[in-house]
């Protein structure tokens, strides 16, 4: 089954790693990129720093039932209860935090950050503010260290406010630095399994997954009820070539976060290796209900689709990712695959050579955004079984218009055989 035809873009809290898979079967290297809010929007209580800000119990219920409404998929309603909160609450920061992730979900990136920004210009300790500020402007490509930092420095007794640090390190690829933090840190909090999910993401992006697979084992040795955690096992596991260990973890997550975005995308991974198409469909079609904005999704259903031989639908997919990502080169490999497939799949809106041609321009784009070496190669490769396969379309174009057949049994026309048995056999067209 082709790789390159499924893309990882698996979020860790810290940083998102893509990690796309190759038609030759061979695991590309992970690259970072931002990341995206978890998918739970409660506040989490603190145990060693109290909020300056208190919300009475009252406000607080209001804030979680309309959390139940977002957590449901009735976006709409959710907000309209928490703006009704802050009107007459106004310093109810968690209802601004949790408007802020409705924003972020619906790309609203712009007004989700101000939003967490007015959390924090109400209650400077409220963390999960701050770490999901960052993950916007890691997304964003702003100076996301620069905003960890000067929040820092108005709560310098907020040891969870060095948490957005390490996610704006680990997000820009600083990981050796973000080690020697953490292991300082670890010196204050020996006990943190937060800090050793930052020490395990890390070793990840180092490709030292062993060392990884220790440092996660330590976590769950204090705690097992951090989903995150399992993810991030679930990732060790596929790249220790643990497939059943993979599944089990990724399920543990999605145990303790039923809509966990990042869990959802890998145990769709995860079907579509091993062949359970349909299920992959539907775990891709939730997360992409979850969060709408994330090109990858649109690329990964569109490959499922193109599996399942829905052409059309697959199409429309693909051209969605476009609109997202028009400069990423796995969905142009992906676009450029399905006008290749012309025998294998039909589409309503273009044919023949035409869609040829628009195959080998879309490899040609591929090839142009990719940098890695093997990449290139394999763009090179499917360019010309491209050019290959308009020479046959062409050849038979031409035949058509003479009513000759150029691959037919005959090609001599004196039914001789000068080359041996394996004169005037059709070449296969080549997908």
């Amino acid at each position: 089954m082709s790789r390159r035809l499924i893309k990882y873009i698996l979020f860790f809290m810290v940083a998102a790693v893509f990690m796309a898979c190759s038609a030759t079967k061979e695991k590309e290297k992970p690259k970072t990129t931002a990341a995206i809010p978890r998918v739970d929007v409660l506040p989490q209580k603190k145990e060693k720093l109290e909020y300056t800000t208190k919300l009475d119990d009252r406000t607080e219920t209001r804030i979680a039932q309309a959390v139940a409404l977002g957590r449901e998929g009735r976006s709409v309603e959710a907000r309209q209860s928490l703006e009704a909160i802050i009107k007459t609450e106004p310093k109810a920061y968690a209802a601004y935090y949790n408007i802020g992730i409705l924003d972020e979900r619906a790309g609203k990136f712009e007004t989700a950050a101000a939003s967490y920004r007015r959390a924090l210009d109400i209650e400077k300790d409220f963390t999960p503010a701050l770490i999901n500020l960052v993950r916007v402007e890691l997304r964003e490509g702003k100076n996301a260290l620069a905003t960890a930092e000067s929040y820092i420095k108005k709560s310098p007794n907020n040891f969870e406010h060095q948490y957005a640090k390490l996610e704006a390190m680990l997000g820009t690829g600083r990981d050796s630095e973000a080690i020697a933090i953490i292991r300082n840190l670890l010196k204050k909090d020996e006990a943190s399994t937060r800090l050793r999910y930052y020490m395990g993401v890390a070793e990840f992006h180092q490709g030292r997954y062993l060392l990884c697979q220790f440092v996660i084992d330590q976590a769950l040795s204090i705690s097992t009820q951090d989903p995150e955690i399992y993810f991030l096992k679930a990732l060790v596991d596929q790249k220790l070539d643990m497939p059943i260990e993979a599944q089990k973890s990724v399920d543990r997550a999605l145990e303790l976060n039923p809509n966990y975005l990042e869990a959802l995308w890998l145990k769709g991974i995860i079907s579509y290796e091993t062949r359970n198409i349909v299920q992959a469909r539907e775990l891709f079609t939730r997360a992409m209900a979850e969060n709408p904005s994330i090109p990858a999704l649109y690329l990964n259903l569109g490959n499922v689709l193109k599996t399942q031989g829905m052409g059309d639908a697959a199409e429309a997919k693909l051209k969605e990712a476009e609109k997202l990502a028009p400069r990423d080169g796995d969905v142009m490999f992906s676009l450029g695959a399905l006008y290749l497939s012309l025998d294998g799949l039909k589409l309503k809106s273009i044919s023949g050579m035409p869609r040829l041609k628009l195959a080998e321009q879309y490899f040609l784009k591929a090839k142009e955004q990719w940098r890695d070496g093997e990449q290139k190669k394999l763009a090179d490769e499917f360019l010309m079984k491209t050019k290959r396969a308009e020479e046959i379309l062409q050849a038979e174009m031409d035949a058509a218009e003479l009513g000759a057949d150029p691959f037919g049994a005959d090609p001599f026309g004196d039914s001789a055989d000068p080359f041996g048995d394996n004169a005037g056999t059709s070449p296969s067209r080549v997908d």
